[in-house]
C-alpha cells in the first residue's frame, strides 16, 4: 500500500513514482518527520498579483 509523504525539491529527481514509499519501506523516511515542510509557511504567496496579470478576478463563493 502506498504512503503519501511530503518531499523536498531536492528529492524529486530520485523519485521513481508516486508509489516510491509504501508500508514496507516507510520507517526510515518517518525519521525525517515534517522536515520537508520546513519554511513552507514563509514561502506562502498571495495569488492576487498573478491573477491580475492574467486578467482574472476572484469569485466570491
Amino acid at each position: 500500500m502506498g504512503v503519501s509523504v511530503p518531499v523536498t525539491w531536492d528529492e524529486w529527481p530520485g523519485l521513481g513514482s508516486g508509489a516510491h514509499w509504501h508500508c514496507a519501506n516507510i520507517d526510515p523516511r518517518m525519521q525525517l518527520g515534517n522536515l520537508p515542510w520546513e519554511g513552507y509557511e514563509a514561502a506562502r504567496r498571495r495569488l492576487a498579483g498573478p491573477m491580475k496579470t492574467l486578467g482574472l478576478t476572484a469569485r466570491k463563493v
